[in-house]
C-alpha cells in the first residue's frame, strides 16, 4: 500500500467508508 493510500485509509477508517478499492475517496 501507498503512503497516499494508507493516508486515505486512516481517514476512511474514521468514517467507516472503507470500501474495496483504497485508490481514492468515493463520491
Amino acid at each position: 500500500m501507498t503512503e497516499e493510500q494508507s493516508q486515505f485509509a486512516q481517514k476512511c477508517l474514521k468514517k467507516s467508508c472503507f470500501s474495496e478499492d483504497l485508490r481514492g475517496p468515493d463520491p
